[in-house]
């Protein structure tokens, strides 16, 4: 999925980081993300997200994003093996919808 993609290198870029092809550091920005998703799951997740990317203004949106391409990606390749799986059309929403946001973030040029 593109967008998944898309998001790893934008915060790579608003971390300041440069070879996006770097396998291990990517694997490492995608571990913080990650992380940061199951921070959503208590009360003061958002807080700790924002302080955890005190760099990205933004950063608690494109978390939002990336969990919600996760769990579509994880219906579209599972093919629905979860308790509460989003139907097809449901999923073209989904994704749709989490594309435009992507389109929201910045994306500021570097010195």
């Amino acid at each position: 999925m593109q967008a998944r993609e898309w998001l790893v290198n934008w915060f790579f870029y608003r971390l300041d980081l440069e070879d996006l092809t770097d396998k291990a550091l990517r694997d490492q920005v995608e571990e913080r993300m990650n992380t940061a998703i199951l921070q959503f799951r208590t009360p003061t997740g958002r807080q700790k997200i924002a302080q955890s990317f005190i760099t990205i203004p933004e950063a608690v949106d494109a978390l939002e994003i990336w969990n919600n391409l996760i769990e579509a990606r994880n219906d579209i390749n599972h093919a629905g093996m979860r308790p509460d799986p989003n139907d097809p059309d449901s999923l073209i929403s989904v994704i749709q919808k989490q594309v435009r946001r992507i389109e929201q973030l910045p994306v500021p040029e570097r010195a």
